[in-house]
Formats: C-alpha cells, structure tokens, sequence
C-alpha cells in the first residue's frame, strides 16, 4: 500500500482506475488525450495460468461485438502444433518445422512478416487490433529478447501505438502449476 504522500503524488500525477484488487496506472492525462486518436494495437503476452485461455476464448466468441466498436481479432494466419487457433500473435514467436524436423527459419521470418501485413490491412478498417499468445511472455526472455523492439519499430513506422497486456504472477505460482498433475 501507498503511503499517505505518496498516494497524493499519485493523484496529482496520473490517472488512475480500480479493477478488482489491481490498480492500473495509466500515462500522464495530457499524454493519454493525445493518444486517443491513435490506433493501437492490443498485445496480450500472457502469463501462462493467467485465464489466458479464457480470455482468447472469449475475444473469439464476441468477435462480431469486438468489430462494431472498431476492434479487430484476426484470425491466425497459419496452424501451429500445440497453440490454439485464438492464439493469433503465434507468429511472432513461433518456430516451424519441415516435415524432415529441421527448423525452417526463412518460414519463420515469411509468417511474421505476413502477421505483420495483416496487422497492416486490419488498421486499414478498425482502430484497435488485438493480439495474443501467452508464450510471448517467455520468448521475450530467452528466444525473442528483441521483439518488443521490433514490434516498437513497426509502429512508429505504420504510425500506431502498441499497449502491452501482461498479468504477471510470482515464480512460486507458475512453478507449483508445473508441478501440478492433471
């Protein structure tokens, strides 16, 4: 908990909204009016045992809703072994395979850069695009460090804003979820 002064430099500096037990801080006001107008793609990176599932289940089923209020859930672009169909920002992590087992990294860089037009086409007709894949948490700390920089690139260059969405919980949880049988 804040203390009482800090709580009032809080007030004084930002915006803020309850949610449940979270608070989310949000951008100085004069900083989140400017970026009202600008389109912005929604990440979701997870973390695993997070409702994540639920969640991708849920923009899926309210698709047609998500669209009349300029919201955009694409489809995933290509099929992946062991990652759900909702879990459309696959591609930016994803590694894929030959039939012979041999990694295809020239695939890997055709289907991000399709992700990447796709994302594209949709700013074409809706404002906000969102994305997910819970696995994007744990590439971003081994096999893809540098994505939210590309990803941060593409933007300026497309001119929209990125708002990463991430739920993060302690280790010990995500470990005794390893542990757990089922």
């Amino acid at each position: 908990a804040l203390s009482s002064a800090a709580s009032d430099v809080y007030k004084r500096q930002y915006v803020f909204k309850v949610h449940s037990r979270n608070i989310l801080y949000y951008n100085k006001c004069k900083t989140l009016e400017r970026n009202k107008a600008m389109k912005t793609l929604y990440l979701h990176i997870g973390t695993t045992k997070t409702a994540t599932t639920s969640i991708q289940r849920f923009l899926e089923e309210n698709k047609d809703v998500l669209q009349k209020y300029g919201y955009c859930f694409p489809d995933s672009l290509h099929v992946y072994p062991r990652a759900n169909k909702r879990r459309n920002a696959h591609f930016l992590v994803a590694k894929v395979w030959d039939a012979d087992g041999s990694r295809n990294q020239s695939k890997e860089k055709e289907y991000f850069e399709e992700g990447l037009q796709q994302i594209r086409t949709a700013f074409g007709t809706y404002d906000h695009v969102i994305l997910t894949d819970e696995s994007i948490w744990h590439a971003l700390s081994y096999s893809k460090k540098s994505l939210l920089q590309e990803l941060k690139k593409e933007a300026d260059e497309q001119k929209y804003q990125i708002k990463v969405i991430v739920y993060p919980v302690s280790y010990t949880h995500l470990r005794a979820h390893e542990t757990d049988s089922y």
